[in-house]
């Protein structure tokens, strides 16, 4: 939501309007955000919703924006069983919408609802899986799809804009994200009492803080066990939680 009313008032004229509504459809809520400002090009249409796209390069330049809100946007919704879609008339404005379930359906039996800011209780935990390479991400989504739901991101600003946009329950990071270091998310844009499991092809060269539940290197994961261990920091996270 937060994205969406951003880009919105960014986008728009001085002294434009924006306007959001909310409407029950049958089994789903609606959300749209309107505004009055350039709208978006026909031929940028189909690809909006990519990692890194904007309308027109100069965009970067005057309006300012990494061109991530959108794919992380379109993640946490689809993650939440939800959808989101757009019109736009060139010249006239755009429209963003989404629909969310009035509620999940339970396909497997639901943990307790987490009391972190943000958080949308779910039939699955939210996990952030910060990686730069994807191939380990699949193995471990395999492991962990049956009570985890992952959301992938590649880089220090998404995982940024992730984590201010929602609550997760775990994350799971390579430290040295494509050799940069990204350790100083941890404890600063990742809140408590979120757990984090720390990888990387180094042990990391700084003391882990509390938050941080387990260090592997990628070479030596078990991913069977790594299974066991997610499930047993967010059992004891619940715990905690309802003490």
């Amino acid at each position: 939501m937060a994205n969406l009313i951003s880009n919105a008032i960014k986008y728009s004229e001085s002294g434009g309007s924006v306007t959001l509504s909310l409407r029950r459809q049958h089994d789903f809520y609606r959300v749209d955000v309107s505004d009055e400002g350039t709208g978006i090009p026909p031929e940028f249409h189909s690809r909006i919703f990519e990692r890194f796209s904007q309308a027109d390069s100069s965009d970067t330049r005057r309006r300012g924006g990494t061109g991530l809100g959108l794919a992380i946007s379109r993640s946490i919704i689809e993650s939440h069983q939800g959808e989101i879609d757009f019109f736009s008339t060139l010249g006239q404005g755009s429209t963003f919408y989404f629909k969310l379930p009035v509620s999940m359906p339970m396909e497997n039996p639901a943990p307790a609802p987490l009391s972190a800011k943000g958080h949308t209780p779910s039939s699955k935990y939210q996990v952030l899986y910060i990686d730069g390479e994807k191939s380990l991400f699949y193995d471990i989504n395999n492991h962990l799809s049956d009570f985890c739901k992952l959301l992938y991101v590649s880089s220090k600003g998404a995982a940024s804009l992730a984590l201010n946009n929602q609550a997760f329950d775990l994350v799971i990071m390579d430290w040295q994200l494509k050799g940069e270091d990204i350790s100083p998310l941890i404890g600063t844009t990742i809140d408590a009492p979120t757990k984090v499991i720390i990888l990387g092809n180094e042990m990391p060269d700084f003391r882990p803080p509390n938050c941080v539940a387990a260090t592997h290197l990628k070479s030596r994961l078990n991913i069977s066990a790594l299974k066991s261990e997610v499930r047993l920091i967010l059992k004891n996270r619940n715990t905690r939680e309802a003490m």
